[in-house]
């Protein structure tokens, strides 16, 4: 597995609410950002320093949260800067998959890892599917997905059908929906494909109609 080399980390100090000091590790995006993305867990807490021109070029869902014109608090017209940059907290995504698509967008494609694992490459894809930034990654997605093209027609078809999706891979999604034309049946409960079932994503109706 490739060593993504790591951006400059510094620590954002900041006071809880009852007056204790928090420090969080901050991962500069862009010396010059003007936007720190907050992601905290019950056990971690760490941020992002980025450019919120930046983001609002490469994905039309940040323009809309973040851009003048929205109505949103995160907005550039609502910001309450400390020091010039904003805090914005993105309670449900995932830090590490974040940071290698700021890196992407940022243009900082020597911090990109050039391997990523099948799991990462899924979450990628959800928060590129989430964040609508499929269009500014360039050829990546193509080599990350290349080690797990064998994969297709063996285990986790499912996600992958996903993945296709999300990154455009038309040779890709045509080999997993043929596969799975030829090779599922379906039973009173679940779909069976290669003698293992699932059900995630499949509708009632189509269950129902076996």
């Amino acid at each position: 597995m490739a060593i993504m080399e790591r951006n400059t980390t510094d620590e954002l100090t900041r006071t809880s609410e009852d007056g204790q000091s928090m420090a969080t590790p901050l991962v500069t995006i862009d010396r010059d950002g003007d936007l720190r993305m907050n992601f905290a867990t019950k056990e971690d807490r760490k941020g992002l320093l980025v450019n919120r021109h930046t983001l609002c070029l490469s994905s039309s869902v940040f323009r809309a949260m973040l851009g003048v014109d929205s109505p949103f608090k995160e907005s550039a017209r609502n910001a309450t800067a400390d020091g010039g940059i904003q805090d914005v907290t993105f309670e449900d995504d995932d830090f590490k998959k974040m940071e290698i698509l700021m890196n992407v967008i940022h243009l900082q494609h020597h911090n990109v890892p050039r391997e990523v694992s099948f799991e990462q490459l899924d979450k990628v894809a959800q928060l590129c599917d989430k964040y609508d930034l499929v269009r500014s990654l360039g050829p990546w997605p193509e080599v990350w997905s290349k080690p797990y093209e064998a994969m297709t027609e063996t285990e986790s078809y499912e996600r992958w059908l996903f993945i296709a999706i999300v990154f455009k891979n038309a040779p890709i999604y045509s080999r997993i929906t043929k596969h799975l034309i030829l090779a599922t049946r379906l039973t009173d409960t679940e779909l069976v494909v290669n003698d293992r079932g699932f059900t995630e994503g499949v509708p009632t109706r189509v269950l129902g109609a076996s």
